[in-house]
């Protein structure tokens, strides 16, 4: 399922059970994806960490790796 949950993305979730699945921004040319939701996810490498504004701060889930902020502020 896919629903708009703002003026410039949309969310997808699992028709099944509900779990958020992915984020769709209408002017992006990739899909984020919540890796816990996949059964091949050590297959797939992150890239960036994104939503980092509200990061806590005893997360580290690899410094190393781009930092992006969410692109839409309410």
């Amino acid at each position: 399922m896919e629903y708009r949950s703002s003026p410039i993305a949309a969310r997808s979730f699992c028709g099944r059970c509900g779990s958020p699945i992915a984020l769709l921004y209408d002017d992006a040319s990739e899909i984020g994806l919540h890796l816990a939701t996949l059964d091949q996810r050590a297959e797939l490498a992150a890239q960036y960490h994104y939503g980092v504004e509200s990061q806590l701060p005893w997360f580290d889930a690899g410094k190393d790796l781009p930092r992006r902020s969410t692109e839409e502020k309410w």
